[in-house]
């Protein structure tokens, strides 16, 4: 009597959370997309999946710029947390330096600096003066991060019980089958 096939769950199943985490990241990008939060596509190319391996453990991370959660949120709080100045600099040159020319007015600088300092004067204006208010509401629309979130944790939850179920099945079953012979 020969042995069943030995199975390696941990390997294949490291293989289905690289397809799962994969699918999860093109789940975010269709948020951002759907929400309007794209400016650029620095925020959609931040995404980074990581499958992990350890012993009998497997799983995988999905990281990208903070500011996603910042800009997803129905409540913004400042008192703690002042935005990001790369990402409000960004904004800044996105909308164009004229748009601004109520905070240009309180900046007036005696020479005019180039486009990327002006920007960033710009930028850090606009940060301090959330410090002011420091408690914006938004009108909401739904996240792009929450709900998705939530549905990526049930989704690799089934689809792992229900492939190592599957292949733990098989696996008996094979067992049986050359004990009946």
């Amino acid at each position: 009597m020969s042995e069943p096939n030995d199975i390696d769950l941990i390997g294949e199943l490291s293989e289905i959370m690289g397809d799962i985490a994969s699918d999860g990241i093109e789940s975010f990008k269709r948020g951002i997309e759907e929400k309007g939060l794209v400016m650029s596509e620095a925020l959609l190319n931040s995404f980074i999946s990581d499958v992990m391996r350890e012993g009998f453990h497997t799983g995988f991370s999905i990281s990208f710029f903070d500011y996603f959660r910042f800009k997803d949120r129905k409540i913004l709080d400042y008192s703690k947390h002042l935005p990001p100045v790369d990402a409000m600099e960004q904004f800044v040159l996105y909308e164009g330096i004229d748009k601004f020319s109520g905070i240009l007015s309180k900046i007036a600088p005696k020479r005019i600096p180039s486009a990327s300092v002006l920007a960033k004067r710009i930028a850090l204006q606009i940060i301090f003066s959330r410090r002011k208010v420091p408690i914006v509401q938004r009108k909401f629309s739904g996240t792009a991060y929450n709900s998705r979130k939530m549905r990526l944790i049930n989704t690799t939850s089934y689809k792992a019980r229900s492939f190592v179920a599957g292949r733990i099945n098989a696996y008996y079953a094979e067992i049986i089958a050359q004990n009946d012979e």
